[in-house]
């Protein structure tokens, strides 16, 4: 079942399902909270005091959870006032900055009450670049499981690149304005299908250090919802040096699972028309299920709601009372997942800043430093790398993590800069066109790196850079079998995938062997790269005459689709869970 519910034996197919069981809006914010580890992150960073949540998006409305005093600014790029009309930025602010506590007006006078949807950083101050008008009409995107839709609402983007590149301006702008003087973490959640040259070549200038010439830029962007189509992620998401964010939800028995709407796979870089294979997270960004009372938010992520919003049914049906007031509502998507990490690497560059200039360093807090820390203490979820990427942020991990390279960066030594510097070098190599060197060698030699991530991304890498038959081809299947770290093994499952040379075919096929007794996960994984193949290699022999197109359009023996089939209903009995 796509949303993780059993189904009780002899059900007719033609009943309708049940609504699947929801969280209370407190208790899921909490559960959030303690899947990435938030509460332990503010006693570690001091709940962000002194930083900055920037968003980019649709304006921010006032609202008690973000009193006046954390005020950073609210900027219009848009031409169509500091309103926000489609809510979406003040909910996205809030997810960033809302306070732990809040002042109610009362017959009485004022009093100060607790928030019960307070922000990823609490104390950072809050800035808004409005480049989207005040008022567009909300739309609506259906996608049917069985008997169950999914609703993902979305508005018409009115946006360009001139407006992904201002706002950046204006962020760094406004951060000297607010008396910081490093780069600070950008939010965007919004995306387009297509991304171009002219922006990745400005962005590429914009995230060098600021004693390089660049801003020390810190985007981070949503993935966008338009899974579970292949490939589906847009920009400024898809760029290399952007930190894109996926989405999950909390099911009903408190598990973490993927987002149905999450787009997955891997966007073009504009320049080398390559895959982007960086940097990628997942955060809270719940589900949304239509329902008779069109609550489709209701396991969504509860946040700050708009006083100024326009006149919505379905968006009104989401409101969440706090003391009798429409103080909140619930949105779904992973426009909700971006900003959590965005305040969290906003709080991580702060952390940085304070550490190196104890020191008396320079060395800045950049995208790859910001990914590095995020992925390689993420959680790992189960999923292929082109759903979950990395896993699931765990924010005061990566606070720690934060700290040591920090340490080791002013050092010129450690184990963790070493690692750091081999995962660098397996992004580059996985992400540099073949003509200017050879990529190959370079990630085969990173796969014997002491630092999984980096072991990691050399495998990514070879999606780009075909491996080729023979020794280099064996290389991999070796270090398949002898790798430790699950993610690392499904990313050479994936990259096995993506070989099309029949020669290299022929090799993966002779050596991926499903297990003779019983059903195990790693099996999964061989059938992914096995259905994945556009083509199987021709029978050679007498037995040719029955090979059959199966449902996937590969090519099998008859009896090792029937093998198949039968292994994965066996699975799905044994294994739901997974």
């Amino acid at each position: 079942r796509y949303d993780g519910k059993e189904e009780s034996e002899g059900k007719e197919e033609s009943e309708q399902l049940p609504e699947p069981l929801v969280l209370g809006d407190e208790r899921r914010a909490g559960l959030f909270r303690k899947e990435i580890e938030l509460e332990e992150f503010w006693r570690l960073s001091n709940y962000g005091e002194g930083g900055m949540a920037s968003a980019v998006d649709t304006g921010r409305s006032p609202h008690p959870a973000i009193p006046e005093e954390r005020n950073a600014g609210r900027k219009d790029l848009s031409g169509t006032g500091l309103d926000d009309g489609m809510r979406h930025g003040t909910h996205v602010s809030g997810i960033m900055a809302a306070g732990l506590k809040f002042m109610l007006d009362g017959a009485s006078g004022a009093s100060e009450k607790i928030w019960p949807f307070m922000g990823a950083g609490p104390l950072l101050k809050a800035l808004m670049i409005k480049i989207f008008p005040s008022h567009e009409r909300r739309k609506e995107r259906v996608r049917k499981f069985g008997k169950r839709k999914l609703i993902v609402p979305f508005f018409e983007s009115n946006s360009t690149e001139d407006d992904f590149i201002a706002a950046l301006f204006e962020v760094d702008k406004s951060a000297k304005e607010n008396g910081i003087d490093r780069g600070v973490a950008s939010n965007h959640s919004y995306g387009a299908p297509f991304g171009s040259k002219r922006e990745a070549v400005a962005l590429g200038k914009l995230v060098k250090p600021k004693k390089e010439g660049g801003l020390g830029s810190l985007p981070v962007a949503s993935k966008g919802n338009s899974g579970p189509a292949k490939n589906s992620i847009g920009y400024p998401a898809g760029y290399s040096n952007v930190i894109a964010v996926g989405a999950v939800y909390v099911d009903k028995k408190d598990r973490i699972r993927f987002s149905h709407f999450g787009s997955i796979g891997h966007a073009k870089d504009p320049i080398t028309s390559l895959l982007n294979l960086g940097p990628g997270i997942l955060a809270p960004g719940g589900d949304a299920w239509d329902d008779p009372a069109k609550k489709i938010f209701k396991d969504g992520v509860t946040s700050m709601n708009s006083a100024q919003g326009d006149p919505d049914a379905t968006i009104q049906a989401n409101e969440v009372l706090v003391e009798g007031r429409p103080l909140a509502l619930n949105l779904s998507g992973t426009s909700m997942s971006g900003p959590y990490v965005a305040a969290i690497v906003e709080i991580l560059a702060l952390g940085w800043s304070k550490i190196v200039k104890q020191a008396g360093s320079d060395e800045e807090f950049t995208v790859d430093r910001a990914a590095y820390v995020l992925e390689k203490t993420a959680r790992d979820l189960g999923y292929m790398h082109d759903l979950e990427s990395a896993g699931l942020v765990q924010s005061a991990q990566a606070w720690r993590l934060m700290e040591q390279l920090a340490k080791e960066t002013v050092d010129g030594k450690g184990q963790v800069l070493d690692g750091f510097k081999d995962y660098a070098q397996a992004v580059h190599a996985g992400m540099t066109p073949g003509t200017e060197g050879a990529p190959q060698q370079k990630l085969l030699e990173l796969l014997k790196s002491s630092d999984w991530l980096a072991r990691l991304y050399a495998t990514l890498g070879f999606i780009n850079h075909p491996v080729r038959a023979g020794p280099e081809l064996e290389t991999l299947l070796q270090t398949l079998a002898k790798e430790s770290e699950p993610r690392v093994r499904r990313a050479i499952y994936e990259a096995l995938a993506y070989q099309t040379n029949s020669a290299v075919r022929d090799q993966i096929l002779d050596s991926l062997k499903l297990s003779d007794s019983g059903v195990e996960p790693e099996d999964l994984f061989k059938a992914y790269v096995l259905t994945r193949k556009q083509q199987v290699r021709q029978i050679r022999d007498d037995q040719s005459s029955s090979v059959i197109p199966a449902k996937a359009g590969i090519q099998v023996r008859p009896q090792e689709e029937a093998e198949l089939d039968a292994r994965v209903r066996e699975h799905d009995g044994k294994n739901g869970e997974n």
